[in-house]
């Protein structure tokens, strides 16, 4: 299936289940428990992905310029950023209708504390898709990711929660890291949200009124949700 055709796909979905696709996914890494992988583990996993995606379909990986590079799939993204030939950091990322969702971010412990980071590899996902992108609570980040969104609080971009079992009703923005820190933890009932970044410009203002305000009013006048 060629990329017009995905988005053909993509266009004839009605808005209940594009939502519902692109905000109310299970998560492909569900089975997992909370916070079993170690960075290296991950980013193993990582690089070995990356070096079959470049060996089996070398037409899929582009390169970006400045050591950043992408292969681009059918459903599936791989981001990442390499100085001579060495991998630094990198993302999976499925795509969405709505959104691109965040399979899971990893780093080379031997550039711990260093740039890139986290927040550099979203920044690229966000302009390279301009689409807003999903984050399934904290199972998978380590303490330090939190340091990923005081980033983003302090540069202008969009980060906004929600509960996955009432999304329509529970769609929040979050202002300040006091807010965020509210929504994250081990218990049983963050594992319910998520969390969604936006650039500052129109791809929120489609999430806020076209996509969860719109659900909001099915939800609210008991509209069909399936």
């Amino acid at each position: 299936m060629k990329f017009n055709e995905i988005n053909n796909s993509y266009d004839r979905l009605d808005f209940r289940e594009s939502f519902n696709e692109s905000w109310l996914y299970e998560s492909l890494l569900l089975e997992l428990p909370q916070r079993l992988f170690q960075p290296d583990s991950l980013f193993n996993s990582l690089v070995e992905d990356i070096k079959e995606c470049v060996k089996l379909y070398p037409e899929y990986i582009y390169d970006l310029s400045d050591g950043w590079f992408k292969y681009e799939g059918p459903q599936r993204l791989i981001f990442w950023f390499e100085i001579k030939n060495e991998i630094v950091i990198g993302g999976e990322f499925d795509r969405k209708p709505q959104s691109t969702i965040v399979v899971f971010v990893a780093k080379n412990s031997k550039y711990k504390g260093e740039k890139p980071y986290a927040s550099d590899l979203y920044e690229y996902v966000l302009k390279d898709q301009n689409k807003s992108i999903g984050i399934e609570s904290d199972k998978f980040l380590s303490d330090e990711g939190f340091d990923i969104w005081k980033r983003f609080l302090s540069s202008n971009h969009k980060i906004n929660v929600y509960d996955k079992t009432k999304p329509g009703t529970t769609f929040d923005e979050i202002k300040t890291f006091d807010d965020l820190k509210k929504y994250f933890g081990d218990e049983k009932i963050n594992q319910n949200y998520r969390y969604i970044l936006s650039e500052n410009n129109v791809t929120h203002f489609e999430l806020k009124v076209l996509c969860f305000g719109r659900r909001k009013f099915q939800e609210e006048n008991n509209l069909p949700l399936d």
